[in-house]
C-alpha cells in the first residue's frame, strides 16, 4: 500500500532529523522531507474520499513545518540563506493550510475553513518579508498566495498576485512555473466566466494563453504529457470564450500540444487509467474546438455575398 510506503519514509527522515552525528542543514532539510511525506500521503487520502483522514494528515504536515521553522531559527549560516529558509517554511506551511481550506470547504465545513485561511495568511504574511527579493520563487508564493484568496473570495487580491506572474517571459523559470501561472490566470477568468463578465473573462484566457504560448517555447523539450495538456486547456477555454473570432489558431495549436502531449512517455507510477482518462479528456476538448472552427467557417460562408 502507498500508505505503508510513505510511513517508511518518514520513519527515515524522522531517524536522519534527530541524528546527532549529521549535520545541522541535513537534520533541517530531513524535517521538511517529512512534512512533505505527510501532504503527499494527505493529498492520495482526500482523493481517495478519505478527507479526514487527509485532514489529519495536512495538520501533521504542519508540525513538521513548525519544528523545520523552529530548527531553522538554530543553524548557523549566511543571513541571506537563512532569511529564504525561514520565508521557505512558513510558506509552505501557508500551502498545506491553504490545502486543508479547500478539503474542509469540500466537506462543506465553512467556519474551520475560514480559520484555516487565516492561518495560511498569517504564514504568508512572515514569508513575503523574507522572499519578496528572490526572484522566480518569490512569483512561486504569488501563485500559492493567489489561491489562497481564490479560496477566501478575495477575487481582487488573487489578480494582483497573478498579474505579476504573468509578465514573466523568462528562460530561467523552470517549467512547473509556467504551469502555475497559466493556471492561475486560467482560474481568473473562470471566476469572471462564472459572475458573468464575458469581457473580463476573455482577457484573462488570453493572458492565461499568453503564458502557455511562452512556456511552451521556451520549455518545449522538459514538459510532461500532464504539462503539454494543462497548456491545452487553456486554450480550449479561451477557445469557448471567442464571441466572432476565428477559432482556428487556437484550435490549431491545441491539436499540436496534445499531439505533443501524446508523444511523451507516461511516467511510470502513473496509472493506466489515468493515462487513458487525460487522453480522452483532450480528445473531447479537440473535438468541441472542431465544432467551434466549423460553426465560425460556417458563418462566414452564410455572409459571403
Amino acid at each position: 500500500m502507498a500508505e505503508g510506503k510513505w510511513t517508511a519514509a518518514r520513519d527515515l527522515f524522522k531517524k536522519a532529523a534527530g541524528d546527532s552525528k549529521l549535520s545541522a542543514e541535513v537534520q533541517v532539510t530531513a524535517l521538511r522531507g517529512a512534512a512533505e511525506a505527510w501532504i503527499a500521503e494527505a493529498d492520495h487520502l482526500a482523493r481517495s474520499g478519505k478527507i479526514d483522514e487527509a485532514l489529519a494528515a495536512y495538520a501533521a504536515a504542519g508540525a513538521w513545518f513548525d519544528s523545520r521553522h523552529s530548527a531553522y531559527e538554530k543553524v548557523e549560516r549566511a543571513v541571506e540563506v537563512a532569511r529564504l529558509q525561514l520565508g521557505f517554511s512558513r510558506l509552505h506551511q501557508a500551502e498545506a493550510q491553504t490545502e486543508r481550506a479547500r478539503w474542509l470547504r469540500i466537506q462543506g465545513k465553512s467556519g474551520p475553513a475560514a480559520a484555516e485561511l487565516k492561518k495560511a495568511s498569517t504564514n504568508f504574511d512572515f514569508a513575503v518579508q523574507q522572499l519578496d527579493r528572490d526572484g522566480v520563487r518569490f512569483w512561486e508564493f504569488l501563485v500559492r498566495r493567489a489561491e489562497m484568496h481564490r479560496l477566501a473570495g478575495n477575487s481582487e487580491a488573487m489578480i494582483a498576485d497573478v498579474a505579476h506572474t504573468t509578465k514573466t517571459n523568462n528562460t530561467e523559470v523552470p517549467p512547473h512555473m509556467w504551469i502555475a501561472h497559466a493556471q492561475a490566470a486560467r482560474h481568473i477568468a473562470e471566476a469572471y466566466m462564472t459572475g458573468g463578465d464575458a469581457a473580463q473573462a476573455l482577457a484573462w484566457a488570453k493572458k492565461a494563453s499568453k503564458v502557455a504560448e511562452d512556456g511552451a517555447g521556451w520549455q518545449e523539450e522538459n514538459l510532461t504529457r500532464a504539462q503539454w495538456l494543462e497548456f491545452a486547456r487553456v486554450l480550449f477555454l479561451q477557445a469557448s470564450l471567442l464571441k466572432g473570432e476565428d477559432p482556428t489558431p487556437l484550435h490549431g495549436k491545441a491539436r499540436y500540444w496534445i499531439s505533443q502531449a501524446k508523444g511523451v512517455k507516461a511516467p511510470v507510477w502513473e496509472p493506466a487509467n489515468l493515462v487513458k482518462a487525460r487522453l480522452q479528456t483532450a480528445a473531447a476538448m479537440e473535438r468541441y474546438m472542431d465544432g467551434l472552427v466549423q460553426r465560425h467557417r460556417g458563418k462566414g460562408a452564410a455572409a459571403a455575398p
